[in-house]
């Protein structure tokens, strides 16, 4: 669907359907060469090594969101520079998810605060401001579908709380299994999630007997939707990043964009740190990076589309289902069964 819009009369199409009307041949242009280029980028990043794709990929990346900005607005964009800087004091022995950089929230030229008010423009980035240093192990962290091999890999909690969705007899519920936290203070844990209060009620975790396996998340009645959903249908919480006095949750796509920038960086400008590292790593780190190299080839072009048409599409075989409990027979509803059945017999004077 992408392909789409390499066709200059479509993507008028699609401004005339949005009743965009204010815009000229070099904007047309600017949004086929950049699906193009995207193309082939992506392209490319899958017929490469290591050595290579991530940097491959970054631009790749950048070209599909420069093209997204263009359609949803219907204006050029101003981008200089990426608004990202690595920082230059790394050496062969530092762990790669250790690698640190600064991100240009108020750089207003930058591709990273571009794109962060195209894709997030309910948040005032600039107020995060130029100083704060991140790491690539924040970045593995966020992305969802790295949960399990982030965890596992570097022995910490990930960002991301998975939700399960379950049918009962009344309604749809959400809930955590409570082995997701790892045995780490769930209330804690919960409270890192942005607006979290907001949105739920204080969950209860144990009776005056047992702790619940699960976290049954009940909604406020004016409540914020905080939970997310990947585009293979899993929902899920995020927990924020603290920087400073601040805290912070971006989007995912926000997210792969620093992500990508910092492995193209690296395999790019620092390739006496990278090249042994794609060689001979023996930590399990790199099976870590293959796979969000992985994840953001399948998934960042569906999330794209997805903001371009702002609605959901679903590309994989098997998505998250609700879990369907409907038809099971609690104990709640075994109690209710019985007393309905002794009622009965006793209003026919049966004893």
């Amino acid at each position: 669907m992408l392909s789409n819009f390499i066709y200059p009369s479509n993507i008028e199409k699609f401004f005339d359907n949005r009743g965009i009307k204010d815009y000229d041949r070099e904007l047309l242009e600017l949004i086929s060469g950049s699906i193009l280029q995207a193309q082939e980028y992506f392209y490319s990043a899958t017929i490469v090594s290591l050595n290579t794709s991530p940097l491959l990929l970054y631009y790749g990346a950048i070209n599909l969101m420069f093209a997204s900005s263009l359609l949803r607005s219907g204006k050029k964009l101003d981008i200089e520079n990426h608004g990202i800087k690595l920082e230059t004091n790394i050496n062969s022995t530092t762990r790669l998810a250790d690698m640190e950089f600064i991100p240009f929230f108020s750089t207003q030229h930058g591709g990273l605060f571009q794109f962060c008010n195209t894709f997030c423009p309910h948040i005032n980035i600039s107020h995060y401001g130029s100083q704060n240093r991140w790491t690539l192990l924040e970045i593995l962290g966020s992305i969802p579908e790295l949960k399990l091999d982030f965890e596992e890999c570097y022995n910490t909690c990930s960002y991301i709380i998975p939700i399960q969705i379950v049918k009962n007899q009344r309604d749809y519920v959400e809930r955590i299994d409570s082995s997701e936290f790892n045995g780490l203070d769930i209330q804690k844990e919960l409270s890192r999630v942005l607006d979290f209060e907001k949105s739920y009620i204080k969950p209860r975790l144990e009776s005056e007997y047992i702790k619940y396996p699960y976290v049954i998340l009940r909604k406020k009645i004016a409540n914020q939707q905080i939970s997310e959903f990947s585009v293979f249908g899993q929902a899920f919480l995020q927990k924020c990043h603290e920087k400073k006095n601040s805290r912070i949750t971006l989007p995912i796509i926000i997210y792969m964009y620093m992500g990508l920038f910092t492995l193209g960086y690296l395999s790019r400008y620092r390739a006496a740190i990278w090249s042994p590292f794609v060689r001979s790593d023996s930590t399990g780190e790199k099976r870590v990076i293959e796979k969000f190299i992985k994840i953001c080839k399948r998934t960042l072009p569906n999330i794209v589309l997805n903001f371009i048409y702002q609605t959901t599409f679903y590309f994989v075989k098997e998505i998250h289902e609700p879990l369907d409990l409907s038809r099971e027979i609690t104990e709640e509803r075994i109690r209710k069964i019985v007393e309905e059945e002794i009622k009965k017999y006793t209003e026919k004077g049966i004893q």
